[in-house]
């Protein structure tokens, strides 16, 4: 499973994706991220999601996009913003997608994360199903 991360919604490939993605830039340097909750909320329409999670999910593409480009300070800065914008759960399911990414990618967890989205998933059956496609080891090449 290496190599396969969690694609984002259809929506995010679509212009108002990028719309989305353009306004939480330019309100990380305005600090007015008006148009992008208006944007949100017209994606939302558009998806069965809630405006508060595709607001979420993108601020934590962003954070991860700066991170692996090597700025470690934007990334922060998109991650400060997911915590100081979003409520706890929302920045919690956030957080569970990306490391069931992480473990899709890599193809395993280790046991404590495994553990951890296994109990946060109870409720979720079709989580529970990608996640017993990850292996849940130590390190990779142990058990």
């Amino acid at each position: 499973m290496a190599d396969h991360p969690i694609p984002l919604p259809e929506i995010f490939g679509s212009r108002h994706g990028a719309d989305l993605r353009t306004a939480l830039v330019e309100g990380r340097r305005t600090g007015d991220f008006s148009r992008a909750r208006r944007i949100a909320n017209h994606l939302a329409a558009e998806v069965r999601e809630t405006p508060a999670f595709l607001f979420a999910l993108r601020l934590q593409t962003l954070a991860l996009d700066a991170a692996d480009d090597g700025r470690p300070d934007e990334a922060q800065a998109y991650h400060d913003i997911l915590v100081r914008t979003c409520g706890r759960d929302t920045v919690q399911r956030v957080e569970h997608l990306r490391q069931l990414g992480t473990g899709l990618r890599q193809g395993w967890l280790t046991p404590a994360d495994h553990d951890q989205l296994r109990e946060d998933f109870r409720s979720h059956p079709a989580m529970l199903r990608i996640l017993a496609g990850i292996e849940r080891r130590t390190a990779p090449g142990q058990s």
